[in-house]
């Protein structure tokens, strides 16, 4: 668990500006105004990111506050609730409409506890969280849980198991919720027989797709499934190139547990939509499958083939920034997954190059670079003189393709520059692989 540790005056800062904010705070129609608190919560957020800048920012700050002061005045003020035909849960249009200053609506006492409640919250932080994203066809296989380090595994639940949440429909509260309006309507529970990944971060998590700690979720969640890709563990089972479309999709969600809370799910955020055809199209390399067939399917030896074929990826992932080796590898790994997925070719053939130069590396200079680039790569992969000067030249090809789309020259590809995006894809693959099989964890 990470922590820090922040001076006693620079929590007393922090608090004394939260004061300034909540007697400060106008109410009007049960919503905080802007304008009365802009200045303050402004003030409140450069002391703030001085010290949590790492997982917050402004405007996750500032719905800690509005969610904080909504359920404050829902506490005082519980919204009316009755039930339509359908038997749901719905507010009356005749809700009280409640105006003034916040500090006199709540009282002091109530108040202060509002202050005390945001400064013990962002005290807390970093929290840590587990975030589940479903893979419907991963794991269809005779194992329920697959731990492959303290940051990553593939689990499933069945219906003797009681997930995080449970498996019942929206509650209430939950309806009623500041989150209510994001997830009513959507699957908010854990399936059961579906595979997830669990991903561990620390930081923070209010609930929206845009946020540093989810945004690192997903960073860990391209970089473990495309070097299994790469290490033909898993297989896409679609394509997105211009012969092709996207396989039909259906809407996926992350769901969201604060380690504070085992047993609630805090928040569910919709998958992105690149995102959302990947996870429904994965599934085991045929390569794989006929491995685990061989090996008999039995429990134990799938968690092994899993953590054996993944062994060197966890060691990436989990591996410090300042290891120059390794971040490279993730860098490059996440733009081949984003290249991979995007279907405008023009961008993706940009993704590719960028992540071909994050990984074997930049020279000022875009002549040098090319050349630069070009001589890496064909010592990196290619076995002979012959195999090494047809490597060169074809990536000299790539690269003047790539002037020419930055130059605005280009904007679709035809067949034949469609043939370096694949050609370019698939050299940043084996680049990848290969520079994997180097390291020494």
């Amino acid at each position: 668990m990470v922590s820090i540790m922040v001076h006693a005056n620079a929590t007393q800062n922090i608090k004394q500006k939260i004061s300034d904010v909540i007697s400060h705070c106008v109410i009007k129609d049960n919503w905080p105004e802007f304008y009365s608190v802009n200045e303050y919560v402004i003030e409140l957020s450069k002391e703030v990111l001085k010290h949590y800048g790492r997982w917050l920012t402004e405007s996750t700050l500032w719905d800690i506050i509005y969610d904080r002061i909504r359920e404050s005045l829902s506490s005082k003020f519980p919204p009316k609730r009755k039930l339509n035909a359908l038997q749901a849960v719905v507010l009356p249009d005749d809700t009280e409409k409640i105006s003034g200053l916040l500090t006199d609506i709540l009282g002091q006492e109530t108040a202060t506890n509002l202050e005390d409640l945001i400064s013990n919250l962002i005290a807390s932080i970093p929290r840590q969280y587990n975030i589940y994203i479903p893979l419907p066809n991963v794991l269809n296989l005779n194992t329920k849980y697959i731990h492959l380090s303290d940051e990553i595994a593939f689990l499933k639940f069945d219906k003797t198991d009681t997930p995080p949440g449970g498996k019942e429909e929206l509650t209430v509260n939950q309806l009623l919720s500041p989150l209510g309006s994001m997830i009513s309507g959507t699957e908010t529970k854990f399936k059961v027989d579906t595979s997830y990944i669990a991903i561990r971060v620390n930081g923070y998590i209010h609930g929206y797709i845009d946020e540093i700690t989810f945004i690192e979720s997903l960073s860990k969640f391209k970089q473990i499934m495309q070097m299994g890709i790469i290490l033909k563990l898993f297989k896409k089972t679609f394509t997105t190139t211009r012969r092709t479309s996207y396989a039909p999709r259906e809407g996926l969600n992350a769901i969201i547990i604060d380690m504070e809370m085992p047993n609630d799910i805090s928040s569910v955020i919709s998958l992105p939509n690149n995102i959302v055809p990947f996870a429904n199209n994965i599934a085991l390399s045929s390569a794989s499958i006929k491995d685990l067939q061989t090996l008999n399917h039995g429990e134990s030896t799938i968690i092994g083939y899993f953590k054996e074929k993944l062994a060197i990826p966890i060691k990436i992932i989990s591996a410090p920034d300042e290891n120059a080796d390794t971040k490279s590898i993730k860098t490059a790994v996440e733009w081949a997954f984003d290249s991979s997925l995007e279907q405008n070719e023009t961008i993706s053939f940009m993704q590719t190059c960028i992540g071909i130069e994050a990984i074997l590396g930049e020279e000022t200079g875009r002549e040098s670079l090319t050349e630069t680039l070009a001589d890496r790569c064909a010592y990196l992969l290619a076995k002979t003189i012959g195999a090494r000067k047809i490597m060169r030249n074809e990536f000299r090809k790539l690269y003047k393709l790539r002037s020419k789309i930055v130059h605005g020259r280009i904007i679709n590809l035809n067949d034949k520059e469609q043939y370096y995006l694949d050609w370019g894809k698939r050299i940043l693959g084996l680049i990848i692989e290969k520079e994997i099989s180097l390291l020494k964890l």
